[in-house]
């Protein structure tokens, strides 16, 4: 049996829903500067990674958070642990989607009142 790494389309589906949530939030933020909104990105990316290094930690040394014992016991706190970060990693990846999300609505948004305003430089010189 082959184990497949993509998620459903179900789980997509979900996943788009919980973002739709996090534009809502994002929302009540201003992030209309460009410098603002990719702080904000390196910001969710730095707090991905940090999350995904502990995940990798409690994966390659077992011991260090189950006791040091490849007890049942163990590997059922090792489980709990890889499942609480992965769930963390989730819920900032969705973040990090719907961060960018609103920085393409928003350069969508501005793009039109960029080449007008590059347009009427234009015409005044």
């Amino acid at each position: 049996m082959r184990v497949k790494h993509e998620p459903t389309a179900a789980t997509m589906a979900g996943i788009y829903r919980l973002m739709d949530m996090e534009l809502e939030d994002l929302n009540a933020v201003d992030i209309r500067e460009a410098d603002q909104a990719l702080r904000l990105l390196c910001e969710s990316a730095d707090a991905i990674r940090e999350e995904l290094e502990d995940a990798i930690e409690v994966m390659r040394y077992p011991g260090n958070l189950s006791g040091g014992s490849r007890t049942a016991e163990g590997l059922h706190n090792q489980f709990t642990q890889i499942y609480r970060t992965a769930i963390e990693i989730a819920g900032k990846t969705v973040r990090l989607a719907a961060i960018a999300r609103t920085g393409i609505i928003q350069s969508e948004i501005m793009n039109p009142i960029d080449r007008a305003q590059t347009g009427e430089r234009e015409r005044w010189t």
